[in-house]
């Protein structure tokens, strides 16, 4: 699980990018929930090892993809409180997961005790199946909740509309004064007293409804 979870989280941000978060959270959830009936009912170490390599693909996909989406859905005001409960309730799962391989602990010392040997050996092969179908319900809330969540982040249309008045700033900038470059190109700010007039006050304009104060106009 460990090793699946490394190699997916180096190229969890690459596939964000591509596929977009919600589809790539989908995809996740989906892998997550099917590795568990491979696991619980694999009869061999080949299906075991595959379910445990795709359940931690998952697990690092989710704990890249989450935090970012959450990141871009919630307003500055609670975008630290969204991704605080989110790793609130991913140690909560931890620490759930540990309890009920305790419970299953005591069942297993309760069956010894009183058991021969073949009856233990059965109902270990059954504990630690059913600690796995456990985490089932868990994981499909997950895809359902993903499906009804928003496609895009409220703030990916925000970036939009800044950068698109920005970059005519820059385009009206770089008529007037040949030697300006827009910063998509240079990336530097230039200060708004180097700016023609006309490109000044159209940044001055900008950024006052857009509610900002920059001590230079970044032109994106």
């Amino acid at each position: 699980m460990l090793l699946g979870s490394v190699f997916s989280t180096l190229f969890a941000g690459l596939l964000a990018d591509w596929m977009g978060r919600k589809p790539l959270m989908i995809l996740s959830g989906v892998a997550f929930v099917l590795s568990i009936p491979v696991i619980a009912l694999s009869q061999g170490y080949e299906y075991l090892l595959f379910g445990r390599l795709l359940q931690g693909i998952s697990a690092g996909l989710i704990g890249v993809v989450v935090p970012l989406y959450l990141a871009e859905c919630l307003s500055a005001a609670h975008r630290g409180k969204g991704t605080g409960i989110f790793q609130w309730l991913l140690t909560l799962g931890i620490v759930t997961a540990a309890l009920v391989g305790m419970y299953y602990s005591y069942r297993v010392a309760a069956v010894a005790s009183t058991s021969d040997a073949a009856t233990l050996f059965a109902f270990k092969d059954q504990v630690w199946r059913r600690i796995f179908w456990v985490s089932l319900p868990p994981g499909l809330l997950f895809v359902v909740a993903v499906c009804w969540s928003a496609s895009r982040p409220a703030g990916s249309s925000g970036a939009a509309k800044l950068r698109a008045p920005t970059r005519l700033c820059c385009v009206r900038a770089a008529m007037i004064r040949p030697p300006l470059k827009c910063a998509r190109w240079k990336r530097q700010p230039t200060p708004c007293w180097l700016l023609a007039p006309p490109a000044k006050k159209c940044a001055t304009s900008l950024f006052a409804s857009q509610s900002m104060s920059f001590p230079s106009c970044w032109r994106w």
